[in-house]
């Protein structure tokens, strides 16, 4: 290897720990809120939701199969399953927010 290109092979290492220099310095490595990424942090709002809608569906059909009525408690269940999703994601945003600031 001529000297040369020991130089720039020098130069190009240097300018990989400047790099990661950097990135440690402005954070961008760093995950947010307690560890959880912002893909995590989305799955998990969607999953809430989702949850949500789900066992209050489930709960309604279950009710109405057993009283007979047919759309009334799949409706009702259906509203308090979003609004405790909606709960739900209001808790977990609330909680990632007292994450991020005790962190800054």
């Amino acid at each position: 290897m001529s000297e040369k290109e020991k130089e720039e092979l020098n130069n190009f290492d240097a300018k990989i720990q400047q790099a990661q220099r950097n990135i440690a310095s402005d954070g961008l490595g760093k995950k947010s809120s307690g560890g959880m990424s912002g893909l995590a942090q989305g799955m998990r709002m969607a999953t809430e939701l989702f949850a949500g809608v789900a066992v209050g569906a489930c709960v309604g059909v279950v009710i109405d199969n057993i009283f007979g009525t047919s759309p009334l408690f799949v409706i009702v269940c259906l509203l308090f399953g979003t609004a405790a999703g909606i709960l739900n994601i209001y808790r977990a945003s609330v909680t990632i927010g007292m994450k991020k600031n005790d962190e800054v």
